[in-house]
C-alpha cells in the first residue's frame, strides 16, 4: 500500500504526505502482509509516533509482526550501505532498538524520540517479551553503527532521560538477552571493544537502583570497564576507565558496592591510582583493598596461563539479587 516514495524524506510524515495517507484508509487501503516494504517500519524509520499509532489504529498495521524494508540509499554517505543487503526483515521493537535507535543521535532530544516510539508501539500492543527475547541486535544489519559514536544505546535511554527509567524500562532489562544488556559494541575512535559506557555503568552513576539490580538478576559482567564521560573521545593511559565497582563507591552506594563485591567486582588495574573516598566504612574498604591484592595476584598468575574461560561474574542468569542496607 504505502511506498517509501510516497512518504516525506524527513524524519516525520509531512502536512502534504498526510491527507493522502488518510484518504487512501478512508477508501478501505489497509497495511498488508504482502507489502514490499512494512509500512510501520517506514514509521519507525521516520521516527513518527502519530503516523505510528494512525497506521496501527486505522490501518490495521500489526505491531508485533516480522516486516520488510529495504536498506535505505543515502548519497552523501554510500559508504555506509554498500555492504548491506538490499533489504532485511525483523519486528518493529527490535528495529527501534537498532536501526532507528543507533541513527539518533546521542543526545537527549534523540532518546526521547526513540523512547517515545517504544511507548507507542507497547501502547499499541507490542510485546517486548516476545519481539526482544531472542533478538541478537549483532545480527542486524545497521549502518549506523559503523558511523555513529558507538556508544550503548540502553545506556543512552538510562543515562539522558530520566522519564525512561520506570517499569517499561525494568521489562525490557529483563527480556533483552545478554548480549544486547552488555553491550561489546566496538568504539571505532577507541579502536578497542567494550570501552563505551555500558548500560550498568549507567545505571549506577546516575544511582538508578532498580535498574542495578534488574541488570545484576540477569547476569551482565560486574567487571567492564567503561569510559567515565561521555565528552571523552580518547583513553590516556587508562584514567578514563572506570570499573562499576568504582563507580558505585565514588557515587556513596555501599550496598551496591558490597553486592558487586559479593558477585566478584574488583577495582581494575586502571584504578590503581584511585583512593578510596573516606565515606567509605573500614570494613567495606578492607573488603575493596583485599579483593584488589587478590586481583593483582589473579592478573599476574593469568598471565603466565593459557586463556580460560570467562569467570561467572559474566556469566547468564544468576540468583534474585537482594541489596540490603549497609551496616558497618
Amino acid at each position: 500500500m504505502f511506498h517509501s516514495k510516497t512518504a516525506s524524506a524527513s524524519t516525520h510524515a509531512t502536512e502534504t504526505v498526510w491527507p493522502f495517507l488518510q484518504a487512501l484508509v478512508e477508501h478501505g487501503a489497509t497495511c498488508g502482509e504482502e507489502s514490499t516494504e512494512s509500512p510501520l517500519l517506514l514509521a519507525c524509520l521516520f521516527k513518527d509516533a502519530e503516523l505510528i499509532r494512525f497506521l496501527c489504529k486505522k490501518a490495521g498495521a500489526n505491531p508485533r509482526a516480522v516486516g520488510k524494508i529495504c536498506t535505505p540509499s543515502m548519497k552523501f554517505a554510500p559508504r555506509l550501505f554498500d555492504s548491506m543487503p538490499p533489504s532485511y526483515s525483523c519486528d518493529p521493537l527490535s528495529f527501534i532498538f537498532e536501526s532507528v535507535g543507533s541513527l539518533a543521535e546521542w543526545t537527549k532530544e534523540g532518546v526521547e524520540v526513540q523512547w517515545g516510539l517504544v511507548k507507542t508501539l507497547v501502547e499499541m500492543g507490542g510485546e517486548p517479551e516476545t519481539e526482544l527475547a531472542g533478538c541478537d541486535f549483532r545480527s542486524l544489519p545497521s549502518p549506523a553503527s559503523r558511523c555513529s559514536s558507538g556508544f550503548s544505546r540502553l545506556a543512552n535511554l538510562i543515562s539522558l532521560v530520566k522519564e525512561c527509567r520506570g517499569p517499561l524500562l525494568l521489562q525490557l532489562i529483563r527480556v533483552l538477552p545478554l548480549t544486547a544488556l552488555q553491550e561489546q559494541v566496538s568504539f571505532r575512535r577507541l579502536g578497542q571493544a567494550g570501552l563505551d559506557p555500558c548500560p550498568l555503568a549507567a545505571a549506577l552513576k546516575v544511582q538508578w537502583r532498580e535498574g542495578v539490580e534488574a541488570m545484576l538478576e540477569r547476569g551482565v559482567c560486574v567487571n567492564r570497564l567503561s569510559l567515565s564521560r561521555l565528552s571523552n573521545m580518547s583513553v590516556r593511559h587508562n584514567e578514563d576507565l572506570h570499573s562499576p565497582l568504582r563507580i558505585a563507591l565514588e557515587t556513596g552506594q555501599k550496598e551496591i558496592a558490597a553486592v558487586l563485591l559479593e558477585r566478584g567486582a574488583r577495582l581494575s588495574p586502571a584504578d590503581e591510582r584511585w583512593v578510596l573516598p573516606s565515606s567509605v566504612p573500614a570494613d567495606l574498604a578492607a573488603m575493596v583493598n583485599e579483593r584488589r591484592k587478590s586481583g593483582d595476584a589473579t592478573t599476574k598468575k593469568q598471565s603466565k596461563s593459557p586463556p580460560t574461560k570467562t569467570s561467572s561474574s559474566c556469566g547468564d542468569a544468576v540468583s534474585r539479587v537482594s541489596i540490603r542496607p549497609w551496616k558497618p
